[in-house]
């Protein structure tokens, strides 16, 4: 059976989630919060998925593999921790929540010091499975 990755969120993703709502409360017709609901829903099958999206930068100091998963008009930037004793399923950690049409989604988004897993304290843990 396959197991389910955990899911970790970098503190600033709930700042990130509040400046999408900001944005989609500005510029869009349509509910806001139905956007987020659909960015939450990736979030899930990422968990399920977490190697569907290829690597797309690679932090030079701590090897990080950043992917990117696109989600409306918005993008999510994780990293996939490979399975360990401890976490069967592997990690998904969200480090940020951008819109698409920024020119570098990557920009800014660093590693926090954590060159492995061990670094937990730079996280906030959601773990649903």
């Amino acid at each position: 059976m396959k197991k389910t990755a955990k899911l970790w969120w970098m503190p600033r993703v709930n700042r990130d989630i509040k400046r999408c709502r900001q944005f989609l409360r500005r510029k869009t017709a349509g509910r806001a919060i139905d956007r987020i609901h659909e960015v939450m829903r990736s979030v899930r099958w990422l968990r399920e998925n977490p190697c569907i999206n290829p690597v797309r930068k690679i932090d030079p100091r701590s090897g990080l593999q950043f992917r990117r998963h696109n989600v409306d008009q918005f993008v999510l930037v994780y990293v996939y921790f490979s399975p360990t004793e401890k976490s069967p399923g592997g990690i998904v950690s969200i480090r940020a929540i951008r819109h698409a049409r920024e020119e570098d989604v990557f920009w800014g988004v660093r590693d926090s010091g954590a060159a492995g897993i061990e670094a937990r304290g730079h996280f906030v843990l959601r773990d649903e499975g």
